[in-house]
């Protein structure tokens, strides 16, 4: 649809509702993840491109903001924000300004296309016009997202009927949402651990001095199956640090198709408690579905406090809603100590065989996998240094006799 059309929409439904009369309602609504990658002892490691394209998992709309210039578009980050989206819900129309500030971090696509962003700095979405879900005509302004395309890590926030339409008015061609979108890379201090023990038991440690974690869960798939289980409440740190611990036996995995809808039950229910509507809370799980709960491997999920998210990701809108409310997932995905030992016994292979080569490809590391090697590469370096300080002392140990013996024998 073009903009003038658009405009002209826009002023009729105004002038339509602007004297309507009741009380205000004024609110946004967000929710999005943060995806990290450790070691089984909990080391959070680098693990993501910020130059990385994620075209392949959105629609072709969704903008683009990774120049990739300056020395920090060579490096690779810690934490992967995806997918936060924020829903406005509105009883008349409203002109707003947004900005998102990723502390340390950079914003890397968004829709609709804010201001150019550098990392560090905000994203800015401005003069845009946000118009109560009956706004007719306005619908179908949005790009279309086939559900079986592309736009699976987008399509299903879609599904909140009573959030308001976004509209950006200020290009060419005009913009429209039921949201704004927007993804991201840089650091995370969320003050969470997440390990795993030789035994296959979770650890998570809390070192958060005010918030207890409420809402956690241990989750493994494997050969096709899934186990999880909710962990108990996290307790803040004020004395030590909150720790909680669980197991997931192999005798406890079901196939996927059995255990997806319970936790996603779970999930759900937790995420509602959390703030979020029931539309938002399903459409977040809705979203990551596949990526959650499909793909093989060891993670913990935990729900963040808002004043941590407040902290890293400070959200401004102007003006400023009657109700602010932030939920976001850490999602904490954990190198196995047996997936360690795999990618360990590969590495000393001069030859990789076509055995290993199939089991290493089973583990499903996927875009995790470049930090998993080079994880196991620092364990390697690591075992062999140790390895040879060992060596080197057993060698002057026996100097050390050998010359005890020589100076016993010469005064002989």
């Amino acid at each position: 649809m073009k903009t003038k059309q658009l405009i002209a929409i826009v002023t009729l439904f105004i002038g339509a509702v602007l004297g309507a009369a009741g009380a205000e309602k004024w609110e946004a609504h967000e929710w999005g993840t943060f995806t990290t990658f450790s070691g089984s002892d909990g080391g959070i490691l680098s693990w993501y491109p910020a130059q990385q394209n994620a075209a392949a998992e959105l629609p072709d709309f969704v903008g683009f903001n990774v120049p990739g210039v300056g020395k920090r578009f060579g490096m690779k980050y810690i934490a992967r924000m995806e997918t936060p989206v924020i829903y406005f819900y509105t009883d008349k129309p409203r002109s707003v300004d947004v900005k998102a500030t990723y502390h340390g971090g950079v914003v890397t696509e968004w829709f609709p296309h804010g201001s150019p962003s550098s990392p560090g700095h905000p994203a800015i979405w401005k003069n845009l016009f946000i118009l109560p879900p009956e706004a007719e005509g306005l619908t179908e302004a949005r790009p279309p997202v086939a559900e079986t395309d592309k736009g699976n890590h987008y399509y299903h926030a879609r599904e909140v009927p009573e959030a308001a339409l976004v509209l950006d008015n200020n290009r060419e061609v005009a913009q429209a949402e039921r949201f704004i979108f927007y993804r991201g890379a840089g650091p995370i201090d969320h003050r969470v651990r997440a390990s795993q023990g030789k035994d296959g038991s979770f650890s998570v440690s809390n070192f958060h001095s005010k918030e207890a974690m409420n809402h956690s869960w241990a989750v493994v798939v494997k050969d096709g199956a899934m186990g999880w289980k909710k962990l108990p409440v996290v307790p803040a740190a004020v004395k030590e640090t909150g720790t909680a611990k669980i197991s997931i036996e192999d005798d406890a995995l079901l196939s996927i198709n059995k255990a997806v809808p319970k936790i996603e039950a779970s999930m759900v229910a937790a995420l509602e408690q959390a703030g979020l509507t029931a539309d938002e809370a399903k459409a977040m799980v809705n979203t990551w579905e596949s990526s959650w709960f499909t793909e093989p491997g060891a993670r913990i999920f935990t729900i963040m406090t808002q004043s941590v998210i407040d902290e890293l990701l400070p959200l401004e809108i102007e003006p400023a809603p009657n109700k602010v409310k932030r939920v976001f997932v850490h999602r904490m995905e954990i190198l196995s100590p047996e997936t360690e030992k795999l990618l360990l016994a590969a590495l000393e292979e001069e030859q990789v065989s076509p055995g290993t080569a199939k089991e290493v490809a089973r583990l499903g590391l996927g875009r995790f996998q470049p930090a998993a090697i080079e994880r196991v590469s620092e364990m390697r370096n690591r075992l062999f240094q140790m390895e040879t300080r060992q060596r080197a002392a057993a060698v002057i140990a026996h100097a050390k006799e050998s010359l005890k013996s020589g100076e016993v024998a010469a005064a002989d």
